[in-house]
């Protein structure tokens, strides 16, 4: 990952010190960017080449144009192919500078065309328009502040942010209820008055003062299709092969987290079926491994590891995951209630002394429905089709007796919030 910050109202000073609070997001290079009151500031981690040809901030040949960007474009290699065809010339094999010609030649419009995970500021010096975009999904973070007369400020993270002076840093009281609700706060809102998450698929525009929101994309859920299992498979493993193998396209090792559940072991699979195909080394997999039985996966892990053959380390969790805590808050910044995070964190900062990219399994339940609240849903249908005397006067009364477990487990939890 890579960190990015910026103002329209810039002074030197204030640069830097945005920039230096987001040196843990990229600690390869940094660089700083301003022309009058216009300034970038940027911190790499370099993952395609990893010279200084993909240095940022990076400045268009006719100078009138800089990008800020953190993220990875997947099909650049098509994209940089089909721009030299048009006549563009490149001075490095970084996707930062498809980015940045692409953007040169078709204005925001070019993002339509963009596979990957992205966050990034555009500035196009003719106009004097500030363009700031993020992925489809949101993998990478954005957010932003305005300021008075009209100004704005922005940043990878909140952190980053908050070191920019005249933000309102109040709470903002609807956000605190969302974080009590949701264990999160949604997009667009921070837990601060004056700060902002651009949301996933948004790109905001700025002009002399004037900003401008919308959004270029958003998934249909039309369910005109119906699939047999076998069907839907054999459309979606082709899918699925490709996007691992664009995501192992890398400058540094690239590795995979394993937990020895379905969409890690999936993932770790489809590695090292490309690793096998292009005749390279077995991946590396890493799973952490905890001391109470209720959470530890070693065992499922090795099992899928030693059937695709990848080189396989084991993690200890960390025995004092509280003193990791400072790291966690402030790489959120803002209240997040997920216990995980911070085991991840622990995973990822420990994986990071053997590999410098990892694959994970995240979004896998989102997206095939295999959480048991999606069952739950389903199953809530039927629920209220019971005598309303039946379900308030004996079962929801019963279940308030479930015990909660003390060992981990979550079902007798899940079937009292089910039936409340």
């Amino acid at each position: 990952m890579c960190g990015i910050a910026g103002s329209t109202r810039a002074e030197d000073k204030i640069l830097e010190a945005m920039k230096e609070r987001l040196v843990h997001r990229g600690p390869d290079s940094n660089g700083v960017w301003r022309e009058g009151n216009m300034g970038f500031a940027h911190t790499r981690l370099a993952v395609i080449d990893l010279g200084p040809g993909g240095a940022q901030p990076m400045t268009s040949d006719c100078g009138r144009y800089v990008l800020a960007y953190n993220g990875e474009i997947y099909n650049y290699s098509q994209l940089r192919a089909e721009l030299e065809a048009k006549g563009d010339r490149f001075r490095s094999s970084s996707d930062t500078e498809v980015l940045l010609n692409l953007l040169r030649r078709y204005g925001m419009k070019g993002v339509q065309r963009l596979v990957g995970m992205f966050a990034f500021a555009f500035w196009d010096g003719g106009t004097g328009e500030l363009s700031l975009c993020r992925d489809r999904l949101g993998v990478k973070p954005l957010v932003y502040a305005p300021l008075d007369n009209g100004q704005l400020a922005f940043a990878s993270e909140i952190n980053a942010l908050k070191a920019h002076p005249g933000i309102d840093l109040s709470m903002d009281n609807a956000a605190l209820s969302e974080f009590l609700a949701c264990l999160y706060v949604p997009a667009p809102r921070t837990i601060y008055r004056g700060i902002k998450k651009l949301p996933p698929g948004h790109i905001l525009q700025w002009r002399k003062g004037k900003t401008h929101l919308k959004k270029y994309w958003s998934p249909s859920f039309n369910g005109e299709r119906s699939l047999s299992l076998d069907d839907a498979v054999d459309e979606v493993l082709p899918i699925l092969r490709d996007a691992v193998t664009a995501r192992m396209v890398a400058d540094v090792p690239v590795g995979c987290f394993l937990s020895g559940g379905i969409d890690s072991s999936v993932i770790a699979a489809l590695m090292a079926e490309e690793a096998r195909a292009r005749g390279a080394p077995p991946i590396h997999t890493f799973t952490m491994t905890f001391d109470e039985a209720a959470y530890d996966e070693r065992a499922q892990a090795r099992s899928v590891a030693g059937h695709i053959g990848s080189v396989h380390t084991e993690l200890p969790a960390s025995p004092r995951l509280a003193d990791l805590l400072e790291d966690y808050v402030s790489g959120f910044g803002e209240p997040f209630g997920n216990p995980t995070a911070l085991l991840i964190h622990d995973l990822s900062r420990k994986a990071r002394e053997h590999v410098t990219v990892a694959l994970v399994g995240d979004g896998g339940d989102e997206t095939f429905a295999g959480y048991p609240r999606y069952k739950g849903g389903l199953l809530a249908q039927s629920y209220r089709r019971l005598p309303g005397w039946l379900r308030r006067g004996v079962i929801e009364p019963v279940s308030r007796l479930i015990p909660e477990s003390a060992k981990g487990r979550h079902a007798g939890r899940r079937a009292r919030e089910f039936l409340k």
